[in-house]
């Protein structure tokens, strides 16, 4: 066991190397400087091409307005762009992710594991049928191998419902009977829900953190195949400077047409998209909070977490904990890898829009909170562009809604000649007039193109790879097609949502911990009229105003308006589970089969596990082993 000054002296080792990586960009961000090279550049020509339409004949203040809003938008779908491409040649031509990073590669199969893993997964108020049945399918996988015996797994529960906790507590014990000996499934039940799923988390490693070199954190919906942890454990034991290492989890066993329709999105274009992150990322990657392993003294040395000063919704507990923890990892000088090469990373995702906007209002107010870190002393360069980024994956769709009111505002002054509401007193005549704006198409046009392309890349990818028959191409080419429309009619209704989330956060709103909201019952006709009834009636006017001054106009903004305006069917329509069975027997919407999963022909959420006879002792934690998590500050 290192001493107190053995381990103070590492600390301060650790943080003055990454003092100097904060400062300026070594070897391991020359790619990211290339990245950023190429989205600076790309967005620059863009913004002066759109400027020299602009202000062609004078700079007025609209003007400004709209370039600034643009330049900010282009520049978010630039990076997308560029991440796609970047991805599209390292998987063309095969580039191994361990080598993309200097990653010792241990043996296909290793003879033995020489550290002892904990799978933790934290819950509170989780459907426990659900919730036991993922862990059993990773369990049971992982019993298939040679090396389940370097293995434990906790349930950490934070549920407060006693009837609720009883039933875990009898499933957790059914499951532990099942498991071959060597492995060993163990239950803990909090009082209190303090720090919620980050102090949980925090609550393991004082207590039983000691027992193991390594963590993997599982959500309540995650899976993982045996052979994925086990290839996650060696990694790490070959790679002693590794704090943690990220999967990229795919979404399984999707029911209703919304939730069928994120999932073909996230197979077809989520591997190149995260090949093109991990490319810049390079040794510092962020965290997403599950279906990642990491090493459990570096996390308790260096992520217990602190309050923030102020009162909700910026200050206080931090909701969006998985990147501040990645911060924290880096600043102790711990290396983070992101692998998308590693297959067998599964997750559930919320099959209807309602649900899926309420898990996005806590991200996004943890996103926000996370401005209040870019300045903290002594992180690295690279998280806190993370920061930035998840910021603007919210902040991005008030900036969106600014640029189109602007923008219609500007045009339909130029179409009659007349200024409208509070912009009178600032308007300057340009040159343009009558419908001299169609040279704004250009920029238009180049930005279709760049949101297009990813996606066209991606199927190009897949199509190449599988060496699918004509007819598997056209179902692969139809489904890309209604996932690329459906995605257009998307997109316009959550940047609403998130607009108004970041207006609720600035008037002082503040936000519940849930539990996730994963249910086979369609949204009635009922909820999905009167919850977007708002988005609907503020398109329709918005419209009807562009129609009556420019009809040709409004050609142009009818993808921004359809799917606003018909939100509510198509809410109501995509949350039917019916459309499963259809899109199956025709292979549409379908991903690339899961062998885990046809092998074992389970649909986690429809698992029934017999009621077992309560023995306590099989599921009590190990004796504790404490050990300190300080907290850590940012100045």
């Amino acid at each position: 066991m290192e001493s107190t000054d053995v381990l103070k002296d590492r600390t301060m080792n650790n943080l003055f190397k990454n003092k100097q990586r904060v400062v300026k960009f070594g070897n391991d961000n020359k790619r990211a400087l290339l990245f950023f090279g190429l989205v600076f550049s790309t967005n620059a020509t863009v913004l002066y091409l759109t400027s020299r339409i602009l202000f062609s004949g004078g700079i007025t203040s609209l003007e400004i307005v709209i370039l600034f809003c643009f330049s900010l938008t282009f520049g978010w779908v630039t990076i997308s762009f560029w991440n796609a491409v970047i991805g599209f040649i390292l998987i063309l031509f095969k580039v191994e992710a361990t080598k993309l990073h200097d990653l010792k590669t241990p043996l296909d199969n290793p003879s033995v594991l020489t550290s002892k893993t904990a799978l933790i997964m934290p819950v509170r108020n989780e459907d426990p049928k659900r919730t036991m049945a993922c862990l059993s399918a990773t369990l049971q996988s992982l019993t298939q191998s040679k090396h389940c015996d370097s293995f434990d797994a906790y349930v950490l529960s934070d549920t407060d419902d006693n009837s609720l906790c009883s039933i875990e507590k009898n499933f957790v014990c059914e499951l532990s009977r099942s498991l071959p000996k060597g492995i060993n499934l163990y239950y803990r039940n909090r009082n209190h829900n303090t720090g919620h799923k980050a102090g949980n988390i925090r609550d393991f490693c004082q207590k039983w953190g000691k027992n193991y070199e390594f963590m993997v954190i599982l959500d309540s919906d995650s899976i993982m195949e045996g052979g994925t942890l086990i290839e996650l454990v060696s990694l790490m034991e070959s790679n002693p400077n590794a704090g943690l290492i990220q999967t990229v989890p795919l979404p399984i066993n999707q029911k209703t047409l919304f939730g069928r329709i994120l999932q073909f999105s996230s197979a077809l274009y989520g591997p190149v998209v995260a090949w093109g992150q991990t490319f810049w990322y390079s040794n510092n990657s962020n965290y997403w909070g599950h279906n990642a392993i990491i090493r459990t003294k570096a996390f308790t040395d260096s992520c217990g977490l602190p309050n923030f000063p102020g009162r909700p919704p910026f200050g206080g507990e931090i909701l969006s904990h998985d990147f501040v923890e990645a911060a924290l990892l880096k600043r102790a000088g711990w290396d983070l890898f992101m692998l998308p090469h590693l297959k067998g990373s599964y997750e559930m995702i919320p099959e209807d829009i309602f649900a899926y906007v309420r898990r996005e209002r806590r991200w996004a107010q943890g996103s926000l909170q996370h401005l209040r870190l870019i300045r903290s002393k002594d992180l690295h360069i690279m998280n806190r562009i993370h920061f930035l980024m998840g910021a603007m994956g919210y902040l991005s769709s008030v900036l969106w809604i600014s640029l189109l009111v602007s923008s219609t505002a500007y045009i339909l002054s130029l179409e009659t000649g007349k200024t409208f509401f509070f912009l009178e007193p600032y308007f300057l005549w340009s040159a343009f007039s009558g419908n001299s704006w169609s040279p704004l198409l250009s920029p238009l046009l180049i930005t279709g193109f760049v949101l297009l392309v990813p996606k066209a890349l991606s199927f190009i990818l897949v199509a190449i790879q599988s060496k699918k028959r004509p007819v598997q191409f056209s179902l692969l080419a139809l489904s890309t097609l209604s996932e690329t429309i459906f995605a257009i009619l998307l997109a316009p209704i959550l940047m609403f949502y998130h607009t108004s989330f970041i207006f609720g956060f600035l008037s002082g709103g503040k936000i519940k911990w849930n539990p996730s909201d994963e249910k086979d019952t369609a949204v009635c006709w009922k909820t999905s009229f009167s919850n977007t009834a708002f988005i609907t009636i503020s398109c329709i006017a918005w419209s009807s105003l562009i129609l009556w001054y420019s009809p040709i106009f409004l050609l142009w903004m009818l993808p921004v308006f359809v799917g606003p305006i018909l939100a509510g069917p198509i809410i109501f329509l995509t949350t039917k589970t019916g459309f499963s069975g259809w899109t199956n027997s025709l292979n549409f919407l379908t991903t690339p089969r899961i062998i885990f999963f046809d092998n074992r022909n389970r649909d986690p959420r429809k698992t029934k596990p017999s009621t077992p006879k309560w023995i306590e002792a099989a599921i009590e934690p190990p004796p504790e082993n404490p050990r300190v998590m300080p907290t850590q500050t940012f100045l």
